[in-house]
């Protein structure tokens, strides 16, 4: 059984569940934006399991976890710090009901996910493994980003983090000239 774990917002998801069901392979799909309001987690000393809109999945029956694109629980209510709380309490029993999974049946395993996206720290591991990477530079500074533009002509400018900042903005990766 193949769990896909994404949002309901994710086309290239959708894409992959209708390729999969037509070709008969078993899989369910985890769309954590819908968590905890219509999935339930369950969890003890011998089983864990996730209840879909499709019905209940045993995560010792998983043989393969994609980790596409989730999204963090998001609760609301009148008082923030409770929504806050229960948000977090949220994300930490899905967190641990997930990792029952073995580290080696995932794509994308979160934590190297959170790896990956220290962008600074990855470029500096590629050069130290003697890949060709790109001259770059990361700053703040105003005249050290002219600089390094002015001897390398065109520049790509790019977020550390997430290019979306909100639903209506984003900084995605930007050709800039010197």
């Amino acid at each position: 059984m193949l769990l896909i774990v994404s949002n309901s917002g994710d086309a290239t998801a959708d894409r992959a569940c209708g390729s999969l069901r037509a070709q008969g392979v078993p899989h369910c799909r985890l769309d954590t934006d819908t968590y905890p309001h219509n999935v339930g987690v369950t969890m003890d000393a011998e089983r864990s399991s996730l209840s879909l809109v499709d019905g209940r999945v045993d995560l010792e029956s998983v043989t393969a976890v994609w980790w596409r694109r989730p999204v963090p629980p998001v609760m609301v209510g009148s008082d923030p710090a409770v929504a806050a709380w229960t948000a977090a309490e949220a994300h930490a029993a899905l967190d641990a009901v997930l990792r029952t999974v073995p580290r080696e049946r995932f794509v994308n395993h979160p934590d190297a996910n959170r790896g990956a996206e220290r962008k600074p720290l990855v470029l500096r591991s590629g050069a130290g493994a003697e890949l060709m990477i790109p001259s770059w530079l990361i700053t703040n500074d105003v005249e050290e980003a002219q600089s390094f533009a002015a001897v390398h002509g065109e520049v790509v400018v790019k977020a550390l983090v997430a290019g979306r900042i909100d639903q209506t903005r984003s900084l995605w990766t930007t050709q800039a000239g010197p």
